[in-house]
Formats: structure tokens, C-alpha cells, sequence
């Protein structure tokens, strides 16, 4: 029989703990940021971590509009396309169509696995991981997910084409040392928008 802990992944349709057993837990950054606060802090702060923070863009598929051919001409084509005639017949509305997504996440392994949210990744076809040193209009690298968990909205991808120079690591923070008042940054790609700093 299986053991509970497997019963209990498998009613959740999570992954069981070992899934990531094989990926090497990150660096843990545990000393608190002490000294003055001044106007150098943030931006250097930003110039370190900046690098293993990436943009992710994803086309997937939705549901057509609400409003389709059925609603609008009582599914009969009005106009005839390409002249084959077809003008009065029955066509079927597309059920889905591709749908551009995008949002931020950050490298936590040389080997290009990057953690960010289940959200931005559900039911992608394609997705792109785009560094903070490409240049406007650079074709973002390929990933793919490896996996993901809709209770904690997380996921993980991995770059499938990494770049010559190798990848930056994230290091993670050690929640123990941090308390309300805090200073906090946030490093992203909020609607869009690439490499935005917010404190």
C-alpha cells in the first residue's frame, strides 16, 4: 500500500516532496542588510540581483469571445473569402485563440531552472525567457516547464538553450531574519514592463 504522504499528493495532484530532489537548494544570503540606508543602497542592491531576474512571455490559447459568428450572422458566413463560394454556408467559430501572457521569475540554478508562478506558465504552448542584459528586440530563449503546483500558484521552468555566458543564481533570503518595517524591493516585469525596481 502507499505510504499517507503519497495518498495525500495524489488527492492534491501535487508532486510528491523528492520531485526536485535532483536540484540543488540555492545559496542562502542569512545576514540582514546593516548600516545606513542612503541613496546607493537600493541601486546596489538592484545592480546585483538585476541579473538573475528574468522577463517570461508565454503564448497560450483562451476561450473564444463570447460574441462569435453563431451570435453575430447565425453562424452563415455574410461575405465570401478567397471566392470559393461559400457564402451562406455553416461555419463553425473557433472554441479557442492564442493568447499573448507575460511575467517575471528568477534563475535559481546555472542549469537555466528559473522559479516563478503557476499563473503565468498554465496551459502554455510556447514561452520565452528573456534576460535582463537582451537587447530590445532580442528573441527570448526557450523553456519548457518542468513543474508546477496550483495550490501555491508556483512553477518551474527550465531554459532548454542557454546563453555562451553562462546564467546569474539568485540567492534566497532567510525569512527568519526579516520582521514588519522592513525595507522590501521588489525586481520584476510588471505588465509588460522590463526590469522595474520598486522599494
Amino acid at each position: 500500500p502507499a505510504a499517507p504522504e503519497e495518498e495525500a499528493f495524489k488527492v492534491l495532484d501535487l508532486a510528491p516532496g523528492s520531485f526536485a530532489s535532483a536540484l540543488a537548494v540555492p545559496a542562502t544570503n542569512s545576514a540582514p542588510l546593516s548600516g545606513p540606508v542612503d541613496a546607493t543602497t537600493f541601486r546596489n542592491i538592484a545592480h546585483d540581483a538585476n541579473p538573475s531576474v528574468v522577463s517570461i512571455r508565454v503564448i497560450t490559447t483562451r476561450p473564444a469571445a463570447d460574441v462569435g459568428a453563431d451570435d453575430l450572422f447565425g453562424g452563415m458566413i455574410p461575405f465570401p473569402f478567397g471566392g470559393n463560394g461559400n457564402r451562406g454556408q455553416r461555419q463553425q467559430a473557433p472554441r479557442e485563440v492564442p493568447a499573448e501572457g507575460a511575467g517575471s521569475g528568477f534563475i535559481i540554478d546555472k542549469a537555466g531552472y528559473v522559479l516563478t508562478n503557476n499563473h503565468v506558465v498554465e496551459n502554455a504552448k510556447t514561452i520565452e525567457v528573456f534576460l535582463s542584459d537582451m537587447p530590445d528586440g532580442a528573441e527570448g530563449l526557450p523553456a519548457k516547464v518542468v513543474g508546477r503546483d496550483e495550490l501555491s500558484d508556483t512553477a518551474l521552468i527550465q531554459i532548454t538553450e542557454l546563453p555562451s555566458d553562462g546564467l546569474q543564481v539568485s540567492k534566497f533570503g532567510d525569512s527568519d531574519q526579516m520582521a514588519p518595517g522592513d525595507w522590501v524591493m521588489a525586481i520584476g516585469n510588471p505588465f509588460g514592463l522590463s526590469n522595474t525596481v520598486t522599494v
